[in-house]
């Protein structure tokens, strides 16, 4: 695993200059193959837990060999630790896949490329913190990033050819910037001729981080309305419409942090200002997107005082947002 758990916690960077951010149109393909995902729609990201049985998940890293068919496959980053030394990692999954029947695995690839503390931070190539190395970041690399997902495409279903890839990872998506980046990145796939590997996208969804705005104590509504306008910007006018789209990072952080450890109102507040609102606009008002998945910042290893975050465990067990969750 790249980052542990516990530290997922994303910190945005303000940006000193707006680029163009004019929508790349690009032809839509449409792929029959790649079918949606409803009633099946709720899952997590985190540790696996016997709590939830059968909800899929994924815990930022490729995973084992033998890793549980609920799971997917995470390559964090497109840089050289992820890709170049993780290489004999990545094969020894893609053949174990294979071996179990080749049931079209999902590989998930990237965690926040617009995000400097995340893959956003991480030089492409040559060594993170070698003075020397000018290599560009990732973050200001869309380019190289899609380069570099044909590379391990490629490696990945010459082993497993049936695989599938799931592609962004984007956090600010309100953010100028990083929508550049994503039009940038999705116009170097379909210039080339690679889109087609693109099995499908996803994106991350935090009220306050995704929102990128001062907008009350919430800021639901906000996000929603980012949502939406998401979908039409990074999914339809790029040509993607059709192709799942998964919400692989959503919950209540940073706001439960201000509840002490056990404080019964961290997940009554959760429950009906973020989870329930959710679920609400998920089923009524959501343009496309097919799954959400729950950031769940619980780790058996950790001690007591150190699992504040809202998920879906604690000490005492599965917690109300858990239940709610997995009814």
């Amino acid at each position: 695993m790249k980052v542990p758990l516990f530290f997922v916690l994303l910190l945005l960077v303000g940006c000193a200059s707006v680029p163009d951010t004019s929508p790349v149109l690009v032809p839509k393909m449409y792929i029959p193959a790649v079918m949606k995902q409803r009633p099946t729609h709720l899952g997590y990201a985190g540790y696996p837990t016997a709590n939830l049985p059968g909800m899929p998940f994924y815990a930022w890293s490729v995973g084992s060999d033998d890793l549980d068919p609920a799971a997917h496959r995470m390559v964090w980053c497109c840089d050289d630790e992820n890709l170049i030394e993780d290489q004999a990692d990545i094969i020894a999954a893609a053949q174990a896949d294979a071996n179990m029947g080749g049931s079209g695995r999902v590989w998930l690839y990237l965690n926040e490329p617009d995000v400097w503390s995340q893959c956003g931070g991480r030089r492409v190539y040559g060594a993170q913190n070698d003075p020397a190395n000018s290599s560009p970041f990732v973050k200001n690399a869309p380019e190289l990033a899609a380069l570099r997902f044909i590379q391990l495409h490629t490696l990945v279903i010459s082993y497993d050819p049936s695989a599938r890839f799931f592609v962004g990872g984007q956090s600010q998506l309100n953010s100028p910037m990083a929508r550049e980046w994503w039009s940038r990145f999705v116009n170097e796939l379909w210039s080339t001729g690679e889109l087609w590997r693109v099995s499908g996208v996803h994106v991350h969804a935090y009220p306050l981080w995704t929102t990128g705005r001062d907008c009350g104590e919430w800021c639901m509504p906000e996000l929603f309305a980012i949502l939406n306008e998401w979908y039409q910007f990074g999914i339809i006018d790029k040509g993607l419409e059709g192709r799942p789209v998964w919400i692989t990072e959503t919950g209540n952080v940073p706001y439960c942090n201000n509840y002490a450890y056990g404080d019964q109102r961290a997940y009554d507040d959760g429950l009906n200002y973020v989870m329930r609102p959710l679920m609400e606009w998920f089923d009524s008002e959501n343009p496309g997107y097919d799954r959400l998945y729950w950031f769940l910042p619980f780790s058996p290893s950790l001690p007591e005082e150190a699992v504040w975050w809202c998920g879906f465990l604690d000490n005492d067990g599965i917690t109300p947002l858990g239940m709610e969750w997995s009814k």
